[in-house]
């Protein structure tokens, strides 16, 4: 009887043994099952050409097909050409959308990504300390519009808003960034304006240019910031003592350097006016007063006529920039240059006229002996007019004698990421002792560089070698240098004065 009770244990383990390893068999064969299923599912969708973008449950896209379009105008697609786009891309994995949303749609989902903007605004930039308020203003077809961004700690810049404005005013300029910090409370949870609050007080610091308006703005963001920082301390603001009072509610201001270029421009054309009555009295010499500008000197006038003729995308009508370029081919490619260094001219870029005066100086002769063998309408021959006005080509020299020495290396500092706003003093302390004590005959010859500049890199260039190379006429080309660097020489002084402005 023991023996056979020995025996059934025995095979009722053997029976547990084997249930256990067909259910770890079976479990194997599940998990298989499964994978196969889900592979099964995938092969499916691949043999389905058909995309789900629309939620017919929920009558609306759904979130990946949203966040394609968001994408898709953040690079600048228009709202008309999204759903185009959309398709071509499908079309190039062999599939199409069920649904995909109409011009109007997609002008909601822009205004819907202006709400989400918004929304992060009130959540994760209210959070940020010791911010920077950008600001700058652009007409636009009669229409003035406001922009206001802002930076935090680590350098990101953050789009707070752009705006229309009926003037330029500071307090016009004020209700767009009340106006903006309004929405920006309508887009959070929270109803007492708290968030606007916030983002106000951690402003520490303002960034503009220099404009009368600008710093008006600044005088008047200060008093609103004042005003809100005694409302959320109206226990404790009357026990601060005055020093601390204004120690908290001080902004600092910083200003655009790049504007220094902007009023160098500037000067240097009103200084090339002034050596025009110097050099010609009241009559300017031109040949169609149709090019003629009031405000504008004989020398600028040529490299506005020279870059209309002869620059890619200028005077498709008159100018010769295909024939032009054929012409000195050989010359482009002994001086290693793919195309003609002329760019079009546009006025409203702050170093065009430094920057194309050093290549139409290089181009002159060229361009002189084009002419010659016919120039065929109006703007071709004021073009050969003006190069036959040694004054006026001697002005290109100067200013192209400035851009490479002066305004390029000023325009890499001031771009260069390696140096910080604390140190850019320096810089332009040396650029004003630079311009004290310029020696014009050594500056001519390209011998007289700040610090900064690589005088070998830079003599590499055929065009600067152009403009460091004896002209017969370098003579006028000092006068028009004594005149323009003092203007340039006082110009800096007072902005290195300004450079750290704590209103």
């Amino acid at each position: 009887m023991q023996e056979k009770i020995l025996l059934l244990q025995e095979n009722l383990t053997n029976i547990k043994e084997q249930k256990a390893t067909l259910e770890a068999e079976l479990a194997f064969k599940e998990t298989e099952v499964k994978d196969l299923i889900a592979e099964r599912d995938w092969l499916s969708e691949l043999v389905d050409i058909n995309i789900v973008t629309y939620n017919e449950d929920r009558k609306c896209f759904t979130p990946d097909l949203q966040q394609c379009v968001y994408d898709l105008l953040n690079c600048n697609v228009s709202c008309s050409q999204i759903t185009p786009v959309i398709q071509h891309a499908l079309q190039l994995a062999n599939r199409q959308a069920h649904k995909l949303p109409s011009r109007s749609t997609v002008n909601n989902m822009n205004v819907q990504r202006l709400v989400l903007s918004h929304r992060q605004l009130s959540e994760e930039f209210k959070e940020k300390q010791n911010t920077c308020l950008l600001g700058d203003e652009t007409s636009k077809y009669g229409h003035k519009y406001q922009g206001i961004h802002s930076s935090d700690a680590d350098g990101r810049i953050w789009a707070l808003g752009v705006r229309e404005m009926t003037t330029k005013a500071g307090q016009s300029v004020l209700n767009v960034l009340k106006d903006i910090l309004s929405d920006i409370d309508d887009a959070s949870e929270r109803s007492d304006n708290e968030v606007s609050k916030e983002i106000l007080l951690n402003i520490s610091s303002t960034m503009s240019d220099r404009a009368a308006t600008q710093l008006k703005f600044n005088e008047l963001l200060e008093e609103f910031r004042t005003s809100v920082l005694k409302e959320k301390m109206v226990d404790t603001w009357e026990t601060l003592s005055l020093n601390e009072q204004e120690t908290i509610s001080k902004l600092s201001n910083f200003f655009c350097s790049l504007h220094l270029l902007v009023h160098m421009a500037e000067a240097a054309a009103s200084t090339l006016k002034e050596s025009d009555k110097g050099f010609f009295g009241t009559e300017h010499p031109i040949l169609d007063k149709s090019f003629l500008k009031a405000t504008e000197p004989g020398a600028v006038r040529l490299i506005r006529i020279a870059s209309t003729a002869f620059a890619r995308g200028g005077d498709e009508k008159n100018g010769a920039h295909l024939h032009f370029e054929t012409y000195i081919d050989n010359f482009l490619a002994t001086h290693k240059l793919r195309s003609i260094p002329l760019e079009r001219y546009r006025g409203n870029r702050f170093n065009i006229i430094f920057s194309a005066a050093s290549n139409v100086f290089f181009l002159a002769d060229k361009m002189s002996a084009y002419l010659e063998a016919g120039a065929s309408n109006r703007l071709l021959l004021a073009l050969q007019f003006d190069l036959q006005i040694p004054e006026y080509v001697a002005g290109c020299k100067a200013l192209g004698l400035i851009s490479e020495f002066i305004t390029i290396p000023l325009w890499c500092c001031l771009e260069d990421s390696n140096i910080s706003i604390m140190d850019i003093g320096v810089h332009f302390k040396e650029l004003v002792a630079y311009l004290e004590e310029m020696d014009y005959q050594k500056f001519v010859e390209g011998k007289y560089l700040m610090t900064r500049v690589d005088r070998q890199k830079v003599l590499n260039s055929r065009i600067v070698l152009s403009l460091v190379k004896p002209w017969e006429h370098d003579d006028k080309v000092h006068v028009i240098l004594q005149m323009i660097i003092p203007a340039l020489t006082m110009m800096a002084f007072i902005i290195t004065e300004l450079v750290y402005v704590f209103v």
